[in-house]
């Protein structure tokens, strides 16, 4: 999955709060014109600012949403001041603090029951028909790889042959 660029990198997490980062802020931002200068101006900047955690252009009345960690409302006035007032081509912002986070994940990656379908789908998709019999997950080792992942011990232990002739699975 590497080789693919499927897998990015690897980071590591750190509580916030541990480092007294303990607030968020959203912030959305509306730019004084969109011209490929100011983008690049702002952006430029906005990579200057640790505390940007998160940029994203956006449709809509403001062009920008940000987040932002701080570490209270202080820090976060000083921000404010010393960097997000001064960004260049800003002509408004409204920021709102996260008051709780419900979920945070990266990408939508399935949960169990949707890999289980998955799985399945795949194998009754893939499978030659001939074998006539169920085969384990675990004596096929590029089952195994369909969904890049070795198999949960929750996921079924077999799978039904599929309508498929006698081609290999390829991946």
């Amino acid at each position: 999955m590497q080789s693919a660029g499927v897998i990015q990198g690897y980071t590591i997490r750190i509580d916030p709060a541990a480092i007294s980062f303990s607030e968020t802020v959203m912030v959305k931002i509306t730019l004084e014109n969109h011209n490929d200068a100011t983008l690049f101006e702002f952006g430029k900047a906005l990579e200057e600012i640790p505390e940007v955690l998160d940029a994203y252009l956006i449709s809509g009345d403001y062009h920008y949403l940000i987040r932002l960690a701080v570490r209270d409302t202080r820090d976060y006035l000083r921000l404010l001041r010393e960097q997000l007032y001064k960004l260049p081509g800003t002509r408004h912002s409204k920021s709102s603090f996260v008051l709780r986070r419900l979920k945070e994940s990266t990408i939508p990656l399935p949960t169990l029951a949707t890999a289980r379908r998955i799985l399945q789908k795949k194998m009754t998709n893939f499978l030659p028909r001939r074998w006539g019999e169920e085969q384990t997950l675990t004596s096929m080792p590029h089952a195994t790889t369909l969904l890049g992942f070795v198999p949960h011990p929750n996921l079924p232990r077999y799978c039904h042959c599929g309508e498929r002739s006698d081609e290999a699975i390829s991946i």
